[in-house]
């Protein structure tokens, strides 16, 4: 009987772990702007479908079709954004530590294959008193 529970109780985990990754899967649509993360814009301005990141997530690749849609980031809290050319975190690479109205500009529109978005290292220091 106590194996029975503990069968029932690992396969209810791994069905939980795996619900988790896919839902860890952004698309386009009107997620929940995080307190520390980043929101990924289909359009400049920070306008159209968008989906967000939070802060401590790395999207080793995006799903197809996504990171040629990339135009705008808006970063929220105390975050920043590193966007990779190739996916796994490989290729050329950007870090964003602020808001991007458009990519164009810094020459990544539509060309993000994975991203990282972690705490921003150069505003989470400590100033020691003179």
């Amino acid at each position: 009987m106590d194996m029975r529970k503990s069968l029932v109780s690992l396969i209810g985990l791994f069905c939980l772990l795996l619900a988790a990754s896919a839902s860890a899967q952004p698309r386009w649509g009107r997620d929940r702007v995080p307190n520390q993360g980043a929101c990924f814009y289909e359009d400049v301005n920070f306008r159209g479908d968008y989906f967000c990141v939070r802060q401590g997530d790395r999207l080793p690749s995006l799903p197809e079709g996504m990171g040629d849609k990339i135009s705008s980031v808006r970063v929220t809290g105390r975050a920043e954004v590193t966007v990779f050319r190739d996916s796994s975190m490989r290729g050329r690479s950007a870090r964003f530590i602020g808001d991007v109205r458009d990519l164009k500009g810094e020459g990544w529109n539509d060309q993000i294959s994975s991203l990282e978005v972690s705490t921003d290292t150069a505003s989470s220091f400590s100033r020691e008193p003179a």
